[in-house]
């Protein structure tokens, strides 16, 4: 059953679901859903309560077309975070994030770092700058040639078709492209989610020290053949932290959160002991 929590003109949508008395906030990544997460029942269902939340663009949570600046703020998390703790009753949390999700998860970090138990990171973006989503969403040059892909993206996927025959794009990350920007709705909703999350820019050395002054576990999750997020991020990542973390690398590639996850979750899960 979904619930909601509006924040100045922003309805989020959330699911619950598991029974274990700690809470865990899920966020999921560009193009996929709260209810993803159920599958991970299994492993974290005894454990947590898992409250999951749809993205703006997703599911059934909306942006009221009187907000002028339909971006997520730093505050905005801050906010929402505490009116879900208050529902929820209680200060310390956990959270597990997914791709576009684990940029949030580590924003977080930064701004509920006494609070935080346990990270759960599924190829997550947020480590490593993303150059596209920045040209695009911070740039006016970058606006201009994203609005001209919206209408016509045949001029881009010659410059893919091109760079994959000369080997600058593996083919699998040709396709992820091509796939997403197939249609003009997926060109649009690429352009509203990198809009609406822009200003969502962690720092990786402060959430680094962070975890390292308030104890956070730091569980990273990633796909073997991942040419996406690849592992390589996560192991540069936890150069930078010390203490009880863990790192999985999976036999798959970018589409992480399904069942076969769950060993490497329990085992995670299970080095907290």
């Amino acid at each position: 059953m979904a619930d909601f929590i509006s924040i100045n003109g922003f309805l989020w949508e959330y699911e619950t679901y598991g029974e274990g008395s700690e809470r865990l906030l899920a966020f999921h990544g560009f193009g996929n859903a709260a209810s993803d997460f159920k599958a991970l029942l299994p492993s974290l269902g005894k454990r947590y309560k898992i409250i999951a939340f749809n993205l703006p663009y997703h599911g059934n949570s909306t942006i009221d077309a009187s907000v002028a600046l339909k971006s997520v703020s730093k505050d905005h998390l801050r906010e929402l975070t505490e009116k879900v703790l208050r529902t929820m009753g209680t200060e310390k949390f956990s959270l597990m994030g997914y791709s576009l999700g684990g940029k949030i998860v580590l924003q977080l970090i930064e701004l509920f770092p006494t609070q935080v138990q346990d990270a759960y990171l599924i190829a997550p973006d947020g480590i490593e700058l993303n150059f596209s989503n920045a040209i695009v969403t911070r740039s006016m040059l970058g606006k201009m040639l994203y609005g001209r892909i919206i209408k016509d993206p045949s001029g881009l996927f010659r410059l893919i078709k091109l760079a994959e025959k000369s080997g600058l794009l593996n083919k699998k990350l040709a396709t992820f492209v091509r796939d997403s920007l197939s249609t003009r709705p997926k060109r649009q909703m690429v352009w509203d989610v990198w809009m609406c999350f822009r200003d969502i820019r962690p720092s990786v050395k402060n959430v680094q020290r962070l975890v390292n002054e308030n104890g956070i576990r730091m569980h990273l999750l990633f796909g073997k053949y991942d040419r996406i997020i690849p592992p390589s991020i996560g192991e540069k990542f936890m150069q930078g932290i010390s203490g009880n973390h863990t790192l999985h690398i999976v036999e798959t590639g970018h589409n992480l959160v399904k069942e076969k996850l769950n060993p490497s979750i329990e085992a995670a899960v299970g080095s907290r002991q």
